[in-house]
């Protein structure tokens, strides 16, 4: 891999990639739902809404035949658990790109530009499974593309988490590949520069908020960047008497830097406490004298006032011993319009770390691109996942690619953005988080969950919904209060929700918070409603009933299922007749774990159903994001 593509990486949160909407962005359209929406309904939306790239995970016909004859963008991904037939046998590699490219091309076919091999094949939580499988199967995959005549035109590439880098020292600017992965990285970075293919990553803002205590909130938006940033290599700071240098022949200041890397953990935190007040008594003074507003003060830092606790750089905070100090730093630093201000030394990269590659100190090794392939934020799940945030994340994303500045190192260089993700799927593992369900801008059915302005401009516009979507009849199955068996109650909630989606009832969530009752109406209309109101499904012993009116209350929506091909076949299909019968699904789970079910457990939702709602967020480190998704 090219040096470039290294700081492009390390930065790429603070310094997100410029794009012309119609050119650079895209979206995920992921497919693990009990019900999916038509596909020729989700190409109009994405046709109507102007998005002209879109991510696949897996080769659907019906997907693929949807998007013949468009000129919407391709990338088509190949599930992780293919990657060992694929290096192995050349032969299986031929077969996949006869049956998924080459079938669906022509002078109105698919408009293919990637495939994507695998999906974060080097997870930690994979323990290796896929380190030595993917590289060869990128490898095969475009030999046989250059053997069907449309290598040049469909790259190969392989999308990565955060992981797959470490940051030994703490500090961002010593990051590299992670140890047992760096030759496999090197093979696949040489890869991508040879043939001309994008380096793709996947970013969570959200879990740094879900997974880290006392990650700061802002941190995780794109809108709060008033605050400047700066590379600068300070000297010592400045004595006082500023003023004795100034008139209109004097010394053009415009920064006190205030100390020089105070924070050093070789100072042995002899600085902390004194740092940010010696800046505000040079503040007040230079107010004092009147030049505070255009002599600004900050302080230098040093890469190693934060840390990476997975040694994720998506995951990093300050110090544990500096978290407040730079909060009050930042603060400080944000109420005075002033720089924050960092040191970088690529030459020690080189010194201090033995195997470090050389190139990566350099800034002329960039002829590789970069992709963003997961960039989004839930609406539902957890206290942080709403709508409202969701908003406000992608507001500040597009307005950010609208800028076209570009990054520091490829100033006006527009790498494609990959929103995730396009549609909620309601049969998505949860080992993640409840949270895990509602990744989509747009709802099940297709219709727009918050307004967007794709252009960047921050126009308060309307993304296109989905039309001519069928539902099924307007009737919802809810809690019947009127029934004789109350006692039974939390137990028939716990079963009903182990055979459908209640994420919207955990604490925080659309649905928490609105009593016992309503609880119960969620879980059974969830139920009822999966099972494609079939008879029986809503009566739960009598606990149950159908209604005519929408019981649907503020944020808690109730909804109505769509009609698929599926379900038109299986109407007459019988429901469950006893709740303590059992109910497996076999969706599609991309967890390490070969157990994970895509439901919840029982106990699990009978706990968030008796317990008092608590909305506070659960700070705790959770389960490692590890869906093929």
């Amino acid at each position: 891999m090219l040096q470039a593509q290294v700081f492009l990486w390390a930065y790429i949160l603070l310094f997100f990639p410029a794009s012309i909407v119609a050119q650079g962005l895209g979206v995920n359209w992921g497919v693990i739902a009990s019900h999916p929406l038509d596909p020729k309904i989700v190409v109009n939306i994405l046709k109507d809404n102007g998005i002209k790239k879109v991510k696949l995970f897996h080769a659907e016909h019906d997907i693929l035949t949807a998007l013949s004859g468009t000129d919407i963008e391709v990338m088509v991904g190949i599930p992780n658990h293919s990657l060992e037939s694929l290096s192995e046998k050349y032969s299986v590699a031929q077969a996949w790109v006869k049956a998924n490219i080459t079938a669906y091309m022509g002078k109105k076919g698919v408009n293919f530009k990637y495939v994507a091999v695998g999906n974060e094949p080097f997870l930690a939580a994979y323990n290796g499974t896929y380190n030595n499988l993917t590289l060869p199967a990128m490898k095969n995959i475009l030999k046989a593309l250059n053997e069907a005549g449309v290598g040049k035109d469909i790259k190969v590439s392989t999308p990565l988490n955060g992981d797959v880098y470490i940051t030994p020292t703490y500090k961002p600017s010593d990051g590299i590949f992670r140890h047992d992965l760096a030759d496999i990285m090197n093979g696949i970075c040489e890869f991508l520069h040879k043939n001309n293919a994008a380096f793709i990553v996947n970013i969570y803002p959200f879990l740094n908020l879900y997974q880290n205590p006392g990650f700061p909130e802002p941190y995780a938006f794109f809108d709060n960047d008033d605050s400047n940033s700066m590379d600068d290599h300070a000297q010592a700071w400045v004595k006082a008497n500023i003023t004795a240098y100034m008139g209109k022949k004097g010394v053009n200041f415009k920064y006190v830097a205030v100390g020089n890397e105070p924070f050093l953990a070789a100072y042995n935190g002899t600085y902390n406490n004194l740092t940010l007040p010696a800046m505000k008594n040079i503040l007040k003074a230079l107010n004092e004298a009147g030049v505070g507003k255009d002599i600004k003060v900050s302080t230098p830092l040093n890469g190693d006032v934060y840390i990476t606790p997975t040694y994720k750089p998506s995951d990093g905070i300050f110090r544990h011993d500096l978290a407040d100090i730079m909060n009050g730093i930042c603060e400080f630093l944000h109420k005075n319009d002033a720089a924050f201000i960092v040191n970088i030394y690529p030459f020690l990269n080189l010194y201090q770390n033995p195997g470090f590659p050389e190139p990566y100190a350099f800034f002329d090794n960039d002829d590789s691109n970069s992709m963003d392939d997961h960039v989004g934020w839930p609406t539902d799940g957890n206290i942080y996942a709403t709508t409202k945030n969701a908003k406000k994340f992608y507001n500040g994303l597009l307005k950010r690619m609208a800028t076209n500045e570009g990054t520091p190192l490829r100033p006006k260089q527009y790498p494609d953005v990959y929103m995730f993700s396009l549609l909620d799927e309601d049969l998505k593992s949860i080992d993640p988080g409840m949270f895990e369900r509602h990744w989509g801008i747009f709802s099940f059915d297709g219709q727009p969950k918050f307004p967007m302005d794709l252009s960047g401009k921050g126009q308060n516009k309307s993304l296109v919904g989905g039309k001519n979507v069928k539902y099924m009849e307007k009737q919802w199955c809810v809690y019947n209060k009127d029934a004789s068996n109350q006692k039974d109650l939390a137990v028939k909630v716990a079963w009903a929700c182990n055979s459908t989606d209640c994420t919207t009832l955990v604490p925080g969530a659309s649905c928490s918070g609105m009593g016992i009752d309503m609880n119960a109406s969620v879980a059974f209309n969830m139920y009822y409603q999966m099972a494609n109101q079939t008879k029986g499904a809503c009566d739960f012993e009598g606990l149950a009933k159908i209604v005519k009116q929408d019981p649907s209350n503020g944020t808690c929506r109730f909804p109505i299922m769509i009609k698929t091909i599926q379900t038109t076949s299986n109407s007459n299909a019988s429901a469950p007749k006893s709740s303590r019968s059992s109910t497996s699904s076999s969706s599609t789970s991309h967890s390490p774990s070969p157990s994970s079910s895509p439901f919840h457990s029982p106990l699990l939702i009978f706990q968030f159903f008796v317990a008092k709602d608590d909305t506070r967020p659960s700070r705790g480190k959770g389960k490692e994001r590890v869906n093929d998704k």
